[in-house]
């Protein structure tokens, strides 16, 4: 009977081979996700602050406008 292989793996040591190679594959690609936010958060620039008004400048309203009430005045 000639020999095929050298090693002729069963099915545990296939799944065994599988699961090593996905699971580094999978290292592989949390690393470079990492890699490339860790890098374009650096490279950003920092976002641009609301423009401010002048000193002298009356202020906005801050707060909503409040919608009048249907109560009476007291008497």
């Amino acid at each position: 009977m000639p020999m095929l292989a050298f090693w002729m793996p069963g099915p545990w040591e296939l799944a065994i081979v599988a699961c090593c190679f996905l699971f580094f594959v999978v290292a592989a690609a949390v690393v470079v996700v990492v890699v490339v936010l860790a890098t374009r958060q650096k490279s950003a620039p920092p976002p641009a602050a609301a423009p401010q008004p002048p000193a002298g400048a009356p202020q906005p309203p801050t707060g909503a406008p409040q919608p009048p009430t249907d109560a009476s005045p007291p008497t």
